[in-house]
Formats: C-alpha cells, sequence, structure tokens
C-alpha cells in the first residue's frame, strides 16, 4: 500500500472502482463487448500495480530530503494555504485541487514539518469538492524508474487540466503556483523539478506548444506522446484512457473501445483521463521532427541522439512496427492476465521494485528505446555508432561496475542490470575501467567523444534528408533559416568569437577543480594565462604530466574566463586555485569575475534560440566590461578595458581595448550597447578585480558603470527623434567631455568647461540637440540642474546664478544653443530683452517650412532661475519666472524690426524700423547703421551709447544661404540680432 500511504491515494481508486451514490448503473454489453471489457480492467489493474512499483523505484532511488520533496509535491499542487509556495489569496483564482487527492496523516506530518509556520491543518486537508478547475492528473515522465535515473536526474511533471474550465487569471495563478514550487525545491535541495500545464483536449489531438518550428508539425506531439505513455507515473489524480486500450489499436478501433469502457460500470472511465490513441509518424513528419531535435541537440546532445535513432528506426520498413508505449503495454499486460496466487503483492508478482523484477528490461521504458536503436544500427552495420550510444548510455546511468565479474553486481540491482548488458555487448574489463576512469579522461578526450556525438546527430539528420528527398518531402524555408543559423552560432569560427565546444552531455565538460596559472610575457606584451584541470602547485607547472592537463592558454583572461563559463567548464561548485606568486590576481578575484559572468551570462542553450531572434539580424543583447583587468595597480584612471558581449544568435565575443580613458571607455561601451535598449542596467554590467592593488579606487569604477546606465538610458532609452543628436556630458580625469551620437557612431569631444561646451556644440544645421548632465556628484551640479529642466520644442532662457556670476544658457525649440555670462546684478534686464525677443519671433518660426514639414507645433516660451537655496546656499533651487521676466520687458525696443524687402527693380534691401523712423539700404547705403545709431543717439538726447537692443527680425536670405539653409531655429535669429545689435554698437561708439 505504499502508494497510499506516500501519496493518499486509494489503491481501488486506479482500479476505477466507483463509490459515489451517483455511479453509473450496469449497462447491458455483449458478450464480445464483456469479454472487451474484462481484458480492460485488467490492463487496469496491471497497470496500477507497474504505478505503484514505479513510485516504490523513484523513492529508492532518491535520497533523504529529496524522497520528502518528491513525496510532498502533489501535495503542494494541490493545497493553496498561507505560508506555503504559491498561495493565492483571491479564492476565484485558485483551482479546485487535484481530482479524488487525499493527504493521510503521515504526509500531513512531513508537510508540517518542513512548513512550520504555515497556516496548515487538517481543515486544509479534505478531499477537495470542487467541480471545475480541477487538476485531473498529475504524472512525471522521462528516465525517472528507469535504470537512467540517477541522484541528478530531473522531474518533468505534467499538470493535466480542461484549459476551457480555467478562466485567464485562473490559469496565470496556477502557473505562478507551479513556478514557486520549482524554486521552492530547488532552494530547499537543488530538487530540479519542471511542471507543464497541459491542456487534456490539446494533447488528444497531439498539441502540446512545444515546438515554434512549422516542420515539426504533429510529428513533436506524437512522439512526445509515445514518450509519455511510455515513461509516465501517475503521482496523483487519473491515469490516461490508453492505458486500459489493448495494444496497437487504431484511432478507430480506440474510439470504439472507449464507449465500451463507457459503458461498463466497473471500469468508470470518468476516472481516466482520454489524451487520445498513440499514434506513428510519416515520413514527412518524421523529417520536421529529426529537424527540431537536431536543433536541441545544440543544448542536449546525447538525448537528442537517442530520439534521433528513433526516428530512424521508426522511418525504415525493416524494423519493429510496434511503437514503443506498446510493447510496454504488451509487457505489462501478459504480467497482470496470468493467474495470481494469494500472497501476491499485486498482479505483477511478489517483487516490490521494478529493478529488481524478473522482466525488468521488458518493464525499463527508457532500456525499450535504447535496444530498439541499438538493433537498428546494428540492422544497418554501424558498427561505430553501437559503440558511440553504448559508451554515452554507460556514463549517463551514472553507476560503475568493476568489470562482468563485479561482486558488487548481487548487492544492486541496477549494477546487476547493467553488468547484463555490458555481458551482452562483448566488452572487455579494460573498456569498462576506461569508461569508469572518465573523471580522469584527458580535456581532449572528452570534446573528441562529445563531437563524435554531434557528428552521429549530424549524420543522422543526413540519412534521414535524403530519405526525405526520395519521399519528396517538403521542409519549410523558414525552418531551414534558423537551423542553418544555429548551427552557424555554434559551429562558426569569427575573430574575437569565444567558442562553443561540443558536449556529450549538459555536464560533462564540467571540472571539479580549476587551476589559473600567470606567466608575464615580454616588456610590452600581454602576459600569459593558463587554465589547468585539478590542484596544480607551482612547482609542478613544468611537468609533461602537467601540461597534458592544460585545458587552454590565452592573453586574454578575460576571453578565457568567458569560455570557461559559457561551456560550463566552470561552475559555482568548481574549486579555483591560483598557482603563481606573481599574478597581479587573488583566487577571489578570478571567482568574482567567473561568478560575474554566470549572474550576467546565464546558461546559454542554442538550440532554445526563438525562431523571431534568428529571423533577424544578430543584435548585441548584453555586455559585460571590465577595468585594468590584471593591473598591479588600479590607480586613479582607465587604463584598459575588456568588454564581453552577448547576442540575440547566442554567440559571445570578447574585445580588447587597450590605451584607454574614460571617455574612450564609454565610447566602447556605449556602441557595444543594443540600441533597442529598454533597461540599460539589465543590459550592462561593470566589474573591477580589486587585485593586490586592494580597492580604494573602485568608488571610481562604480561611477563608470553608473556613467554607462545614464547615458544608455539617455541615448537609447527613447526613440531617436529625426535630425536628432543627444550629448551626454560629464566631468572626465582632464577636462569636461561630451559623448554625442546622434544615430550612427558615438564621438566625444572635450572642452574646458562646460559653458564652452554649451556655447561651441551649435553647428549651424537643422537639428534637434538634446544634452543630459551626469548626475554623479561633480563641479556640473548647477549644469545637472540646468539639463535636466530643458524641455522639448521650448526656447527656454535658464540663468545660473552663484551670487557673484550668471551664466546664461539659452536653449531653443530645437535645442541649439548659445551662452553669455555677466554679473548677478545685470543679468534681469538683458534676460527680459532676450525673452521679449524670442516672443516676436516664435510666430516666424513656427512658420519655418522645415518645421511645416516636420509637423512641428508652435515653441514655447520658458525663463528659469538656478540659484543657491537658503541662506547657508546649501544646495539649489529652480524657479520659472517666464511671467516676472516678460513683465520687465514692457519698454518697447529701440529698435522694433530689421527685415528684408524688395525694391520694384527686385533687388533686396535691407530694412531696419525704429520708434518714429524706417531706414533702408536702398536709401541710406553703406550709412545705413550710422544713420540708425546717430537717431537714436539724438533719442536719448545724447547721454548714453550703451548697446541698442533689437525686439524682432526677419533672416534676409543671404543670411539663410550661408548659415541655415535647411531652415532657421531660434539660435540663428538670436546670432543674426546679434550680429546687427554689434554693427549698431560699432556705429554708436563712433559717433
Amino acid at each position: 500500500m505504499i502508494f497510499k500511504n506516500l501519496f493518499g491515494k486509494r489503491e481501488e481508486d486506479l482500479l476505477g472502482y466507483a463509490d459515489e451514490e451517483d455511479a453509473p448503473p450496469p449497462s447491458n454489453l455483449s458478450r464480445t463487448d464483456q469479454d472487451v471489457a474484462q481484458a480492460m480492467r485488467v490492463r487496469a489493474r496491471g497497470f496500477s500495480d507497474f504505478n505503484k512499483r514505479k513510485i516504490a523505484t523513484i523513492i529508492s532511488k532518491l535520497r533523504d530530503l529529496d524522497q520528502e520533496i518528491f513525496q510532498m509535491l502533489p501535495a503542494l499542487v494541490h493545497l493553496n494555504v498561507e505560508g506555503m509556495p504559491g498561495f493565492v489569496p483571491e479564492g476565484e483564482r485558485c483551482h479546485g485541487g487535484i481530482a479524488d487527492f487525499q493527504i493521510n496523516q503521515d504526509l500531513l506530518r512531513i508537510l508540517q514539518r518542513h512548513f512550520a509556520n504555515s497556516k496548515l491543518g487538517p481543515q486544509n486537508v479534505r478531499a477537495a469538492k470542487a467541480k471545475e478547475r480541477i487538476i485531473y492528473s498529475l504524472s512525471s515522465m522521462g528516465s525517472l524508474a528507469t535504470i537512467a535515473q540517477t541522484p541528478k536526474s530531473d522531474f518533468d511533471i505534467w499538470v493535466c487540466v480542461n484549459k476551457s474550465e480555467f478562466p485567464p487569471e485562473a490559469l496565470e495563478a496556477l502557473a505562478f503556483k507551479l513556478k514557486e514550487i520549482e524554486e521552492w525545491a530547488e532552494k530547499k535541495n537543488r530538487f530540479e523539478t519542471h511542471f507543464f500545464i497541459t491542456d487534456i483536449s490539446e494533447a488528444r489531438n497531439n498539441r502540446f506548444g512545444a515546438s515554434d518550428s512549422e516542420s515539426a508539425g504533429s510529428a513533436l506531439g506524437k512522439l512526445l506522446k509515445e514518450e509519455f505513455f511510455r515513461t509516465h507515473t501517475v503521482l496523483a489524480g487519473y491515469p490516461p484512457l490508453w492505458t486500459i486500450m489493448p495494444p496497437q489499436v487504431s484511432d478507430e478501433e480506440y474510439e470504439r473501445l472507449r464507449e465500451i469502457a463507457r459503458k461498463d460500470y466497473q471500469l468508470d472511465v470518468r476516472r481516466f483521463i482520454d489524451l487520445g490513441n498513440a499514434q506513428r509518424i510519416s515520413m514527412e513528419e518524421a523529417f520536421g521532427a529529426a529537424l527540431w531535435q537536431l536543433n536541441k541537440a545544440l543544448g542536449s546532445p546525447f538525448k537528442s541522439a537517442m530520439k534521433m535513432g528513433l526516428i530512424e528506426d521508426y522511418m525504415d520498413p525493416e524494423s519493429d512496427s510496434v511503437l514503443l508505449c506498446d510493447r510496454l503495454k504488451e509487457a505489462i499486460g501478459s504480467l497482470a492476465a496470468m493467474p495470481t496466487q494469494r500472497g501476491d503483492v499485486d498482479s505483477l508478482g511478489p517483487e516490490s521494485l521494478l529493478d529488481g523484477h524478473k522482466k525488468r528490461f521488458e518493464l525499463d521504458g527508457y532500456l525499450l528505446m535504447f535496444d530498439r536503436i541499438l538493433g537498428y544500427y546494428r540492422r544497418k552495420g554501424k558498427e561505430e555508432l553501437e559503440d558511440i550510444l553504448r559508451k554515452c548510455f554507460y556514463l549517463k546511468v551514472g553507476d560503475k561496475i568493476a568489470g562482468v565479474n563485479d561482486p558488487n553486481r548481487a548487492k544492486s540491482a541496477k549494477k546487476d542490470m547493467l553488468g547484463i548488458l555490458v555481458e551482452g555487448w562483448g566488452w572487455e574489463n579494460e573498456e569498462i575501467l576506461h569508461l569508469n576512469r572518465f573523471k580522469e579522461w584527458s580535456f581532449e578526450q572528452c570534446v573528441t567523444l562529445g563531437k563524435q556525438v554531434n557528428s552521429f546527430i549530424i549524420d543522422s539528420y543526413k540519412r534521414l534528408s535524403q530519405s526525405g528527398a526520395t519521399s519528396q518531402v517538403r521542409i519549410n524555408p523558414t525552418d531551414l533559416t534558423v537551423l542553418g543559423r544555429k548551427l552557424f552560432t555554434f559551429y562558426s569560427r569569427k575573430d574575437n568569437k569565444v567558442d562553443f565546444l561540443p558536449r556529450i552531455f549538459d555536464d560533462s565538460l564540467r571540472q571539479d577543480h580549476l587551476t589559473f596559472a600567470f606567466a608575464a610575457g615580454p616588456p610590452g606584451t600581454p602576459p600569459f594565462w593558463r587554465v589547468y584541470r585539478d590542484p596544480v602547485s607551482p612547482a609542478d607547472l613544468p611537468a609533461p604530466a602537467t601540461a597534458a592537463k592544460c585545458l587552454r592558454q590565452s592573453r586574454n583572461l578575460a576571453t578565457l574566463l568567458a569560455w570557461l563559463v559559457i561551456n560550463e567548464i566552470w561552475t559555482r561548485s568548481t574549486h579555483v586555485s591560483l598557482a603563481s606568486k606573481d599574478s597581479p590576481l587573488t583566487v577571489a578575484d578570478l571567482q568574482d569575475l567567473l561568478g560575474g559572468m554566470l549572474d550576467f551570462f546565464p546558461h546559454i542553450n542554442v538550440g532554445h534560440l526563438s525562431n523571431s531572434q534568428l529571423l533577424s539580424d544578430a543584435k548585441v543583447e548584453k555586455v559585460f566590461a571590465i577595468l585594468n583587468l590584471g593591473e598591479p595597480k588600479l590607480g586613479e584612471r582607465i587604463l584598459h578595458i575588456n568588454v564581453i558581449y552577448e547576442t540575440t544568435w547566442g554567440e559571445v565575443f570578447g574585445e580588447f581595448h587597450g590605451q584607454t580613458d574614460m571617455t574612450s571607455a564609454l565610447c566602447i561601451c556605449l556602441n557595444v550597447i543594443p540600441h533597442a535598449c529598454e533597461d540599460a542596467q539589465a543590459a550592462f554590467k561593470i566589474q573591477v578585480p580589486s587585485g593586490k592593488a586592494g580597492v580604494s579606487n573602485r568608488a571610481m569604477f562604480v561611477d563608470f558603470e553608473q556613467l554607462v546606465h545614464e547615458a544608455a538610458e539617455f541615448f537609447y532609452g527613447t526613440p531617436l527623434p529625426p535630425r536628432t543628436v543627444r550629448s551626454f556630458v560629464f566631468q572626465s580625469e582632464r577636462m569636461v567631455s561630451a559623448v554625442s551620437w546622434g544615430g550612427g557612431k558615438i564621438h566625444s569631444e572635450f572642452f574646458p568647461t562646460f559653458d564652452d561646451f554649451y556655447q561651441k556644440r551649435e553647428t549651424g544645421k537643422f537639428q534637434n540637440f538634446e544634452v543630459k548632465v551626469f548626475s554623479s556628484p561633480s563641479k556640473l551640479v548647477p549644469q545637472q540642474i540646468m539639463a535636466a529642466n530643458l524641455k522639448p520644442n521650448t526656447i527656454q532662457v535658464i540663468v545660473c546664478d552663484d551670487g557673484i556670476k550668471a551664466r546664461l544658457y539659452i536653449s531653443d525649440e530645437m535645442g541649439g544653443s548659445m551662452f553669455l555670462s555677466l554679473s548677478s546684478k545685470s543679468w534681469l534686464p538683458y534676460v527680459a530683452k532676450v525673452a521679449g525677443f524670442f516672443r516676436n519671433i516664435s510666430a516666424r518660426l513656427a512658420e519655418e517650412p522645415a518645421r511645416v514639414e516636420l509637423k512641428l507645433p508652435p515653441p514655447a516660451l520658458d525663463v528659469c532661475y538656478i540659484g543657491p537655496r537658503g541662506a547657508n546656499r546649501e544646495g539649489f533651487k529652480v524657479d520659472n519666472i517666464t511671467g516676472t521676466v516678460l513683465q520687465q520687458n514692457s519698454t518697447p525696443a529701440e529698435v522694433r524690426l530689421v527685415t528684408e524687402e524688395a525694391t520694384p527693380d527686385g533687388r533686396k534691401v535691407l530694412v531696419v524700423q525704429t520708434e518714429g523712423a524706417s531706414f533702408s539700404s536702398a536709401d541710406h547705403g553703406a550709412d545705413l547703421f550710422r544713420n540708425v545709431a546717430a537717431f537714436i543717439y539724438e533719442a536719448r538726447q545724447r547721454k548714453s551709447k550703451n548697446p541698442i537692443f533689437i525686439g524682432d527680425c526677419v533672416l534676409p536670405s543671404s543670411f539663410r544661404e550661408k548659415f541655415c539653409p535647411q531652415g532657421a531655429k531660434g539660435t540663428h535669429y538670436l546670432a543674426y540680432r546679434k550680429l546687427i545689435e554689434g554693427k549698431l554698437y560699432q556705429a554708436l561708439q563712433a559717433l
């Protein structure tokens, strides 16, 4: 009764016995149909007993804590209790529990021990009475309870529901709950489990949403369903209806038998889930499925090699036409049909575990597949492929035997099974011992076997392709493109690319210990770094045996570390040592760098890249930068930078840039960071090894990371408008640096002060300029505030006043800029006249053809004051003084308008309009400005020669052609005004 004790499942439930009052009444069946129904009941009993054995076998192969986690999984899915993983407070979002699942006292005690602070109690564990949002079955699949189950085996579990019963929010809540349970199990004891919400009606039609490959079609669904039927274990809920059907039934016969089962009250089909029949695949489907497996092979080579071999076997007309799941059903059915004797544990005989059963080879779903594949290649004369698969299989199952006559075989059912297999293969003890020393193989031997497995998969695909061409199979061109790019990503060689290594299993290249060695190069050259497997002392480095342990050497330590991470040679469980006293880095530095890369570039699985990523051009996705790597002293500035970046195609590249400073390093990073960057902090990471120089200067490098984040967010965080240049300004080591981007390459400039930058950045082009000042504490705090207050499509006059000097930053509606410095006492009258001038020309700016073409609205006008805050002058305040300033400008300007007019004969003349008079260059010629100045001087009663202000102007055609042929901005008008005011002032001073 282990099933009941561990999972609260009643034995009779698996037999299909009903005890509800609403159970269907007996139906009249023909004699023939009664015999059919009786055979179904036998198979139901057989699969029930088989399922109990599988659960007992799974538990026997788990360690203590893993056993309890496994036992708790169904209850965690079933319950919705505060303090337990995946609790959902809203009742309408909760699922209705697992069908017919009960929690017994033993399981309740385990749960209460692990969740002592939860609200779990006896009231929570009563059988669910829900009629909707029910989980009908919780079933694992894969290598569990087979010879291939190891302590590292993960748990793939189908959560079978009718999605039509779940509103979207309830389905989201279920997905959330399952994810929380996965994370809890991983955190609890690194127990790897994956839940898959499976819609029963979709599964019936072989649709599992497993692939975005069009060519795979329904083949993947058929193969997946066959694997599920062959390897599934019901943990809670109902078994598949398929289990009670005879082997090898057609779809039509399946439907007929389903009706018979429905009429037989002892079976009660309500206690089964109908996932449909198991079906064979066609040649065209096989080609699509092979294509998919080849994609997946880049992540799990041996698993894909097995499935490719199975597809080849299914497509071979000489092969056994019976599906493997049906072979398993035949074995279970024949055992269940044997007469049982009183005292038998169940219908399969007295043995409690599957690997101790006399028919264990026929009841092991993994061995059934492996034996079928070996038989296929043996029949085809492919002995070398048989040999590769056997070696990989032996390594995969985890256990070892000391030889064919290993005395421990009698103590371990799994070792005994393995011994029987290798005897049948004709292996000598030397071959077995060689494989037992796999962890001691040279790195090259491991990589070579990985290459053989990958070649096996590609050759298998080629053979299927040839068969497909003969059968005129059509393949979707999109899928071919995707496959080609995945293979290109994995196998292609490119400059600066960190190469992928072929492997056998996910962890077959992982090392328990790595030793780094440092060797200084000739003066002016980078040092050499070598990495060895196993512990190596400095004294051992010259030995030939040590040279054989060298995995790789490089002058670029950053790419060497990246190579270790992306190929999973180094993992968090790998010990690291350093065999060089002269190394500028410590072991802690190396571990920090490796860990930082792993956090930033989690496991890259090329096989899992989406079609959408691969159908687009490759783009940089994430950037990891290392500053001054290997420098014995960090100093106070950036000396060089290593950049490691990953693309959307899964490729990783490493670049070294020497002789850099903060500005050039920023440009390097910004040129690599993706321009479609929604989150700069997620896309870019900086790391600085402290080394033997200590950590005193790390604050500067933290600032650099913030510098890159802010610049990237400013440049790429929002779409770049047309005709726009963005400038990011910061205080660098030497002076003020401005890094600018207008959609192409990043470029940089240096200025003595921010004011020089602001004055000189105006180019005269009809471009929009946006500016941001780095927010880190520096001398540019007022300018940070000023830049933060800049507004688009607004003419702004911003006054930064420190009490002694006032800096006037004028930004027009396109971001064009001018700068002027005045005393704190004289800025207001000047600003008032400038603001009045901008107000007067705003209507003309709105009518500029370039603005009309871009459909820009009329520009606004804004005047801001930035000054010290409070009596202690701590910090700065920002005030909008637009209204106050415009009121100061109530007196009309002495020159009301400077414009251009056409004479009757077509000539263009300059006209200056003052209060009460108008002067034209047609009348005054070269004396125009002298005569205007004299008129104003007389109007002042000869008392003042202060500058003359112009209130409004129209740009003449000659000025436009020379300075703003693409269109005029506010700063063009201001520059022209300044030009005319200068001529008038010179004339005034000459009077």
